[in-house]
């Protein structure tokens, strides 16, 4: 993998951004971390099976609350948070041959593991750190054109 960054003015912009306030700082990563992880939630939406295509809806990102980092991936809008993908992806293992229920019409048993998500990493991961540190750049010029208004 080969990233390049133009360090022209590497140090000062360094300077800059570690001038800013903790809260700053973090707005412009996340930024940055969202629009960089956007290829991959894409490609994941793309790769998921689409059986409902509901798995592929549920593709996204989300703030850790209180961290500077990203989660990437499905999820519901229930309270419980219901993070199901990592079935799909994997496949369920501890269960039996898949069957039809007979009295809930429901399919049961063992699921084929799909590996979306490991072939959306690989075919976006040299994208993704690319774009990683041009939308660093991109958040700060942003940030400062808005605070010097």
């Amino acid at each position: 993998m080969n990233v390049t960054i133009d360090g022209s003015d590497l140090k000062g912009l360094a300077n800059y951004f570690h001038s800013l306030e903790i809260q700053d700082q973090r707005n412009i990563l996340m930024a940055s971390y969202r629009k960089a992880l956007t290829p991959l939630v894409n490609m994941s939406r793309v790769m998921a099976p689409k059986k409902t295509g509901k798995l592929s809806m549920s593709m996204g990102t989300e703030e850790l609350p209180a961290e500077t980092a990203i989660w990437v991936g499905s999820k519901t809008n229930t309270p419980a948070k219901v993070w199901y993908a990592h079935i799909v992806e994997l496949g369920s293992f501890r269960t039996g041959v898949r069957h039809w229920r007979k009295k809930s019409q429901k399919s049961t048993g063992r699921m084929p593991a799909s590996w979306f998500w490991r072939d959306s990493i690989l075919a976006t991961e040299d994208q993704i750190f690319q774009t990683a540190g041009n939308e660093w750049y991109k958040e700060i010029e942003r940030y400062t054109r808005i605070s010097n208004k």
